[in-house]
């Protein structure tokens, strides 16, 4: 599966060698997810936003969307708590459509990590990712979509 790089993308796997998923339980109906996010597990082994800025998540893992959800799309967060999550294991070199943190700015070339909420922000103490296009969110008050080539 692919995406034209300047078209906006339906799907958070852009082009991906391994497309297993599994579906988990969402953890907290309090900590809403949207594809595209970091995720990691609880203690009781649901899925919750990742919640260390700068921590690679171990094992990394993203929200993806649920083709078969009424009504859901990219944009169609998972908001209840016990819903099913389904999640990618991205392998070095998938493309994904991620969310990168509000207020940040990434060129391409960039190095992204965990921002501690499930998105990413620029930095180099835990890189997850290249970001393959530019995007400038600095104004913005919520995650923005950006493509970006998982290390």
């Amino acid at each position: 599966m692919s995406e034209v790089q300047n078209e906006t993308a339906r799907t958070v796997l852009l082009n991906v060698r391994n497309e297993h998923t599994k579906d988990y339980p969402l953890g907290n109906a309090d900590a809403p997810i949207t594809p595209g996010m970091l995720v990691e597990f609880d203690a009781n082994r649901k899925v919750i936003p990742h919640d260390s800025a700068t921590v690679v998540p171990q094992p990394l893992m993203v929200a993806v969307e649920m083709p078969i959800r009424s009504g859901a799309d990219i944009e169609t967060e998972f908001d209840v708590a016990g819903e099913a999550v389904p999640v990618h294991y991205p392998l070095s070199g998938d493309l994904l459509y991620m969310m990168l943190e509000a207020g940040a700015n990434a060129a391409i070339g960039d190095k992204l990590e965990s921002s501690g909420n499930g998105h990413l922000q620029v930095g180099t103490t835990g890189p997850i990712g290249t970001a393959t296009e530019a995007v400038d969110n600095s104004a913005g008050y919520d995650g923005a979509r950006i493509r970006v080539e998982v290390l």
